[in-house]
């Protein structure tokens, strides 16, 4: 029956990811924009033409200009369809953007986005926006250059200036007028520009090492930096919304979010090898629940059946969320994960109580959200199935359920171990007291 379920699913998954592949159309522009968008960016506005060659542009003309007058006034375009390729977090995002005769902006707004308002809090406010006014194609419009970054929204605020700035040097490259700009050419990633790399490169590295020879103490430094860099700093987590992104194509591409794609690398080249090494050593919230169990007076001893069998709720979670998520795009998978909120700050109200619970319980029961709820941690158990190792134990074991007693997510039962559940923390391997516990490769 468990397989019957698992395979059902995953024919559901593949129909969602066909189903939304098959409705994503691009529309081509017509000009449908109305005078009172157009007054967004230009509040003088009076008139305007549409007009398509050599790209979609809305020619304006201000209060008091002679009908016939054959220079307008500034131009108008949405960056979708100068610069289509641009995707943010969870997918492109529609900026209007209107600028003078000289291609500098005068005005700017966002249309839409379906980012999740967790990760690009700040990318609509007017104090954020007005840094583009008087911007043009020679300016460096970048996070960190000429815009300030929003700690939260890294990937959003790389895609929405990288869409201005690639529209603006399309436009000027039609008029002959070639801009010097300061930015990377497509297609050039500069490493030293993103320093968060090597701490990404070191924090995953070093728990390779840390797994395979039980360095207890380098595994909690790893937590407390991936707790306050990776979570608090950062704001970068792993979510659901990411595996949604590569079903439906919808991640932004390498150029327009290096982090965010060895990050995703990162999790993935270590679980192929070892399994839920990030769940293990480099999660924030994982982290967070850790330290809130270690300092409890309140622990409470956990019935190991009924924990089984809720276990299984996350599950559920992942793949209602999964074809949520790939049937209705607009729908923002991360407003729904409460790590993302307890880093964040930002969120519906429903996830700010269910967060709040989730911590509470936390001093109660070891990782409790880790356990029941997290289908980001769902997600990866998958990797522990097809890993090139994994924790063995013996049969032959004494049987005398230490490591039962004292595994962080309840994975073990007798000598069997739910491997889709194990985080890799080792603490079955430091307490065996007949080291019948050992990591295998290449076993199944």
């Amino acid at each position: 029956m468990k397989k019957l379920i698992t395979v059902t699913l995953i024919l559901l998954l593949a129909a969602a990811v066909v189903w939304n592949r098959a409705h994503q159309v691009r529309q081509e522009p017509q000009g449908t924009l109305d005078l009172a968008t157009i007054q967004k960016v230009f509040p003088g506005a009076e008139r305007f033409e549409f007009q398509h060659n050599p790209f979609p542009l809305y020619a304006v003309y201000q209060k008091g200009a002679a009908p016939e007058k054959p220079v307008p006034d500034g131009y108008a375009f949405l960056t979708t369809d100068l610069a289509p390729h641009v995707m943010g977090y969870a997918g492109p995002i529609v900026m209007l953007v209107g600028i003078d005769p000289s291609h500098r902006i005068q005005g700017i707004c966002v249309l839409e986005s379906h980012e999740t308002s967790a990760y690009a809090y700040g990318i609509e406010k007017d104090w954020w926006l007005k840094q583009f006014i008087g911007l043009g194609p020679k300016s460096n419009i970048a996070p960190e250059g000429d815009i300030d970054a929003i700690s939260s929204a890294t990937v959003t605020v790389s895609a929405v200036c990288r869409a201005v700035r690639e529209s603006l040097q399309k436009i000027a490259a039609a008029d002959l007028v070639q801009p010097k700009a300061v930015s990377a050419g497509k297609g050039k990633v500069r490493l030293s520009r993103h320093p968060e790399i090597y701490f990404l490169l070191a924090l995953f590295l070093l728990s390779l090492p840390t797994y395979l020879f039980l360095w207890n103490r380098l595994r909690t430094v790893l937590l407390v930096a991936g707790f306050l860099y990776l979570g608090i700093k950062l704001k970068m987590l792993f979510s659901v919304a990411h595996v949604t992104g590569l079903l439906d194509g919808m991640l932004p591409d390498f150029e327009g979010a290096t982090l965010m794609w060895i990050f995703l690398a990162l999790i993935i080249l270590t679980g192929f090898v070892f399994g839920r090494v990030y769940c293990g050593y480099a999660c924030p919230f994982g982290a967070l629940q850790e330290f809130i169990y270690k300092i409890s007076p309140w622990r409470m001893k956990v019935n190991l059946r009924v924990s089984r069998r809720l276990a299984r709720v996350k599950y559920y979670l992942l793949w209602l969320l999964a074809m949520a998520a790939l049937l209705y795009p607009a729908l923002r998978v991360t407003n729904y994960e409460t790590f993302a909120l307890t880093f964040t700050l930002t969120g519906p109200l429903l996830v700010w109580y269910f967060t709040g619970l989730t911590l509470i319980f936390s001093f109660f029961i070891e990782r409790f959200y880790c356990r029941y709820f997290c289908f980001a941690g769902a997600c990866l158990g998958i990797l522990n199935h097809v890993s090139l190792s994994r924790i063995d134990i013996d049969p032959n074991c004494s049987n005398c359920y230490t490591c039962e007693r004292i595994c962080s997510t309840g994975a073990i039962h007798g000598t069997r171990l739910d491997t889709e559940e194990c985080i890799l923390c080792n603490r079955c391997r430091r307490n065996c007291p007949k080291g019948k516990i050992k990591v295998r490769f290449f076993k199944r």
